[in-house]
């Protein structure tokens, strides 16, 4: 077990998704949701500048270039349709839409999440910009520029089922942060134990080999461009971020 940026602790080498499940208190523990709601009112209200997984700050803090990737994704005209896959109650999307505004780009802005997060969402978060459902039957033919799993791929149990359902809505790029690529040759599951200043909760999390999420997207993509992400929460991998374009 290694200790991460924050105090997350990282224990890999489970054998299956299923034996690190049965040694987490899951992703969707109510402290988890407490935690994030609080924070998003926080931001909402302009009590706090940005929060991320919960955690509060007084100033934005800045993914260049996803912001890069997001802004450079092909689309028509000057709106940007964005479907961001376990984007919590907005916060990738309060985080960017003022530079955006500044650039003269419109969003909209879709959050694919947990059931009861979406209810919280269009209850208390829902914009004329943002919007929250639970899965893809919920579009009604509703197409995308990009789709965007920051900081989201790795923690789903079935990665390759949910790529390939953005592969299917066939947008321009789809676009990965914060995503652990293992130092292995091979996929590794592990379980993240979050630090207990942040909420009480730990759950799976997987991180990928090299070339792995090439394999699950196919060949209608391709690689154009990757970095490594400012926060590195495991030491034993390297969190990065990943564009692929519609070929």
């Amino acid at each position: 077990m290694r200790l991460g940026f924050g105090g997350n602790k990282f224990k890999h080498g489970y054998s299956s998704w299923d034996e690190a499940q049965a040694n987490c208190s899951g992703y969707d523990a109510q402290s988890i949701t407490d935690t994030v709601v609080s924070a998003s009112r926080a931001v909402r209200d302009g009590k706090a500048a940005y929060e991320r997984d919960g955690v509060l700050f007084d100033k934005i803090e800045y993914s260049w270039p996803l912001l890069a990737a997001l802004m450079g994704t092909p689309r028509k005209g000057n709106e940007l349709r964005v479907l961001d896959w376990g984007g919590s109650l907005g916060s990738t999307y309060r985080q960017n839409k003022e530079l955006f505004s500044l650039a003269g780009i419109a969003l909209k802005w879709t959050v694919i999440e947990q059931g009861h997060f979406v209810e919280i969402g269009l209850r208390e978060f829902q914009t004329k910009e943002l919007t929250f459902v639970a899965n893809t039957d919920d579009f009604s033919g509703q197409e995308f520029d990009v789709v965007l799993f920051a900081s989201s791929i790795c923690y789903l149990e079935n990665p390759s089922v949910a790529i390939q359902q953005a592969v299917g809505l066939n947008p321009s790029r789809l676009i990965f942060d914060r995503t652990p690529e293992s130092k292995s040759k091979k996929d590794l599951i592990g379980v993240q134990k979050v630090g207990s200043g942040i909420f009480k909760a730990s759950f799976p999390v997987r991180s990928f080999a090299s070339g792995s999420l090439q394999n699950m997207i196919g060949t209608k993509y391709s690689p154009v461009a990757d970095w490594v992400s400012d926060l590195q929460p495991d030491p034993q991998t390297v969190a990065k971020g990943y564009v692929f374009q519609k070929n």
